[in-house]
């Protein structure tokens, strides 16, 4: 897939082929992406080795491992001296979590979002108690939970409506004068 093909192109792909001189590349924590380029790599540097580590695989594949959740700017040169700047965003993965979640509180929508030692839960829940249930969920997974959450959901409101029908010349009866509504005298 190309870099330039958009960035939900880039998070799902395990293979990334650079195609423009500047790009973004998001990976989980603990997985890896390989980074393609049509000529030979001749160097890769820049990088913060805390976030990512980068293996050759062929002399034009490199692999990105994810180290540790955070940002890094890799620079890729090829044969020809022409170079790729790449920015790696690492993000922590919330993957159990989420999945917890979703089976404990079918009804709410809530995502978990890693930030560095804590993570972020934000959207909405159908009953006010599950926010408190949803934080003590996430603080066996991580030390500090900040509450984004919101109580809502699908809102519903029920109406009865009764249609009578009756015939004009009833409502007559009763002194109702159709006329006064449409126009005629």
């Amino acid at each position: 897939q190309n870099a330039d093909a958009g960035p939900a192109a880039l998070e799902s792909d395990p293979v990334v082929k650079l195609t423009l001189p500047k790009s973004d590349l998001k990976i989980v924590e603990r997985f890896s992406k390989i980074v393609e380029l049509d000529r030979k790599i001749k160097a890769v540097d820049g990088f913060d080795p805390e976030v990512i580590d980068v293996t050759a695989l062929t002399p034009n594949r490199i692999r990105v491992q994810a180290v540790a959740p955070g940002v890094t700017t890799m620079l890729i040169f090829d044969e020809n001296d022409v170079s790729f700047d790449v920015e790696v965003f690492v993000t922590g993965d919330v993957r159990h979590l989420q999945a917890y979640l979703k089976r404990m509180f079918p009804t709410s929508a809530v995502e978990a979002i890693a930030v560095r030692d804590s993570v972020v839960l934000k959207g909405w829940v159908t009953q006010p108690e599950e926010i408190t249930r949803m934080v003590e969920v996430a603080q066996q997974f991580y030390p500090q939970v900040l509450n984004q959450m919101t109580v809502g959901g699908a809102q519903q409101v029920q109406l009865n409506v009764r249609v009578m029908e009756a015939q004009r010349a009833k409502l007559r009866q009763f002194g109702f004068n159709f006329g006064y509504f449409d126009g005629d005298s």
